[in-house]
């Protein structure tokens, strides 16, 4: 283990290769150099290991962060913003922190903050290897004690299942859940507030969709009357299922399913698909104007390597693919160079749209972080980074880890946050600090950027 001072220093070296150019430092998709050491803040609370989600709680006009993780530990950790980056905040859980509240192994781990401040964690609980896996929802008060009046003493297992996506929130509190039943089915959950299974969404709370692929994301759409009032709100699921060809047996096609608010399927939705390419729609989220925006990955083999663009799509409100959307409209925007495996979407207060993946892996120890913004007409925005792109990527020629390059890549999770009214975002991964060519300490970490 390092040393904090020894870690900052290494952190200090190896940032440096993130932005080439500091001195545009202020500019948007640039590290914020007022935070951590050249916007980087490694997050000691959890050591070795990359985050599974971060999230913001608002106390008045005061922010405070959350982050879930690492791997598959089941511990959660606040931290106060400070000038020079964050500082654990002891007034959280027990002296900052708040463990599994059972034992055993925790899988695929997700977390998201409730409009009150309380938190919902949701991951895989293994006792043992008999029993196998349990999938478990815990709520937490805004204090990191565990909500009694949220299931059995704050926990509510659902024992039929052994994994799931992200929970969401709708607009009314209650919690949503995606699992993907192998091989080809996705099973949708919705809980009430107290955490019992609602009755009024498909059979006793669970809604099973057939043959439409594994779960990726999902997100709550409010639909709204010309008065802007909002009338429902349907649950709108990214998959990707299996559908190979003889060049490529492991194709995969995305899809992007709705329910309607008493979980019954919405036929208005088509496949999404890009041209011939493998798609990955890892995520999804709603803008302010109802559209839904999908972001992930479209995947293809030319004379043998693979490759992984970004993808964008949008959809209107009522599911029709935005044909104002994209350089050549149609909805899709893509980008081949330099392509990558995207992770999460998000849309900022301006309505631009942010994609955040890894750069596709040229040699087994690449390591970095790609971020673009798209303008609302899907262009990538020439204000932000490099022509739209902030991207990172560390290798040398032999494949070896390079000391002096970038450092960032992440974890799975909503791994953006916009502190600051928006000012900034938030990236909660994995610094990647060379003590040597071939030796990498990786290192949970926060890192923020200037939107």
């Amino acid at each position: 283990m390092l040393r904090p001072n020894t870690l900052h220093a290494l952190l200090a070296i190896v940032f440096l290769a993130v932005a080439p150019a500091l001195a545009d430092a202020q500019s948007a998709g640039y590290p914020d150099p007022s935070f951590g050491t050249n916007g980087i803040a490694p997050l000691a609370s959890f050591g070795v290991g990359q985050l599974g989600a971060i999230g913001l709680q608002h106390f008045g006009g005061e922010e405070r962060i959350v982050a879930l993780g690492p791997n598959n530990a089941w511990k959660l950790a606040r931290y106060k913003f400070t000038q020079r980056g964050v500082q654990l905040d002891t007034s959280f859980g027990v002296q900052g922190y708040v463990t599994a509240p059972v034992n055993g192994a925790n899988a695929r781990l997700g977390m998201v903050v409730q409009a009150d401040n309380k938190l919902v964690v949701v991951g895989v609980v293994t006792k043992s290897r008999k029993e196998g896996g349990v999938l478990t929802v815990a709520r937490y008060t805004e204090n990191g004690v565990l909500d009694t009046s949220f299931g059995d003493g704050g926990i509510v297992t659902l024992p039929a299942y052994s994994n799931a996506r992200l929970p969401r929130l709708q607009s009314d509190g209650k919690i949503l859940l995606a699992v993907a039943i192998y091989p080809s089915d996705t099973v949708v959950i919705r809980l009430n507030q107290d955490g019992t299974p609602d009755p009024t969404f498909g059979e006793t709370g669970v809604v099973t969709l057939a043959n439409v692929g594994s779960v990726y994301a999902l997100v709550a759409q409010p639909v709204q009357n010309e008065a802007g009032q909002t009338v429902e709100e349907k649950i709108v699921v990214t998959t990707a299922r299996d559908v190979p060809t003889d060049a490529d047996p492991n194709r995969k096609v995305g899809a992007v399913v709705r329910l309607k608010a008493d979980g019954t399927l919405d036929a208005t939705f088509p496949w999404l698909a890009v041209g011939a390419h493998g798609t990955y729609p890892a995520d999804v989220t709603v803008d302010g104007a109802g559209r839904i925006v999908v972001g992930g990955s479209a995947s293809y083999q030319v004379e043998g390597v693979w490759h992984y663009d970004v993808m964008v799509a949008r959809y209107r409100a009522d599911g029709v693919l935005d044909a104002t959307f994209g350089p050549w409209g149609g909805g899709v925007s893509t980008q081949h160079s330099p392509g990558g495996v995207i992770e999460n979407v998000a849309i900022g207060s301006d309505g631009k749209i942010l994609v955040v993946g890894y750069p596709t892996p040229t040699y087994p120890n690449s390591r970095g972080l790609l971020v673009w913004r798209f303008d609302e007409s899907g262009q990538p925005d020439a204000s932000f980074g490099d022509d739209g792109l902030m991207f990172t990527l560390t290798t040398d020629s032999s494949g070896e880890f390079d000391p002096f390059g970038s450092m960032w890549a992440f974890g799975p999770g909503p791994i953006i946050a916009f502190p600051d009214a928006g000012n900034t975002f938030l990236v909660g991964g994995v610094a990647y600090v060379a003590q040597s060519k071939r030796v990498v300490t990786a290192v949970a970490a926060l890192g923020r950027f200037v939107y």
